[in-house]
């Protein structure tokens, strides 16, 4: 079976891709900072070796991890919304590796990006749009670009941009799903997918499971160059993941929890300082 290497193989979305890809006989090479974390999150396999990677920038210890390979992952966790390179410094090592090894005799891997939905030209909707959800989907889209995530966005656009120029020597593809939730689904559930350029992803969310299965299926049947919004059923859904309302729950709970409830805190702790500071002023 082919080698397959997945940089960051303690990303949430690699703990769920690595057990698929041995379940499927792969040979796993997971890129790691610390190997004693990685292993605490995926367990030991034959078929399964860690490889530290303490610096992004180390070229020549990547190099040498990358030798032999199929098909590499890049799956670069999302930090806090501050200036980040983190992508293009990835991809930036990566081609470089890539290149060291071609000189070197050996067969170029095909590339498989997980980025983002919000990069994807399918978020930005005209009004006219026959998309039932294309006037939220924009809103939700310009939202995130410009409000939250602004620089991890830009980041991923940068990185991609730099892995296209690569296109007359390098096979790679980017997968841009919607919203990911962490909930748990039935091992055994099996849906077929298909990528689309045209079409928006799953009503914007997906479990790491399912996105898992889905570029393990990019995988097996061949990268294809280009973007691709993902992932969009061809089969019926079984119920473990529930409905789209389940969907919208947990994304409002996460969102109270780390948007609202902190706001309204601090709204709080403002008013009262407010308060506080008018109260001192009159009785002076």
């Amino acid at each position: 079976m082919p080698t397959l290497a997945v940089f960051n193989g303690t990303a949430r979305l690699s703990t769920y891709l690595i057990p698929k890809a041995l379940k499927a006989g792969y040979d796993v090479r997971a890129i790691v900072r610390s190997t004693s974390r990685f292993y605490h999150k995926v367990d030991k396999h034959d078929q399964l070796s860690a490889h530290e990677l303490r610096d992004v920038n180390d070229v020549e210890t990547l190099q040498s991890q990358l030798k032999g390979v199929d098909v590499l992952v890049l799956a670069a966790g999302i930090p806090l919304d501050e200036p980040t390179t983190l992508q293009q410094d990835m991809v930036h090592s990566c081609v470089a590796a890539i290149r060291a090894n071609i000189k070197d005799g050996s067969t170029p891997p095909s590339v498989l990006m997980l980025s983002s939905a919000p990069l994807s030209p399918l978020m930005d909707f005209e009004g006219t749009s026959t998309e039932p959800n294309a006037k939220k989907a924009n809103l939700m889209a310009k939202f995130l670009r410009y409000q939250m995530l602004v620089h991890e966005y830009d980041d991923q656009e940068r990185a991609m941009r730099y892995l296209e120029k690569q296109s007359s020597w390098l096979k790679f593809q980017f997968i841009l799903p919607g919203g990911i939730l962490d909930v748990s689904e039935p091992e055994e559930e099996t849906v077929k997918w298909r990528l689309s350029t045209t079409e928006m992803a799953f009503d914007l969310v997906i479990t790491y499971e399912r996105l898992a299965g889905a570029m393990l299926g990019c995988i097996d049947g061949g990268l294809e160059q280009g973007r691709y919004v993902v992932p969009i059923p061809t089969s019926k859904v079984k119920a473990g993941f529930g409905d789209m309302e389940t969907a919208r729950a947990n994304a409002w709970s996460w969102l109270k929890k780390a948007v609202v409830f902190p706001a309204l805190k601090g709204g709080v702790m403002v008013g009262i300082g407010l308060v506080a500071g008018l109260v001192t002023a009159r009785s002076r």
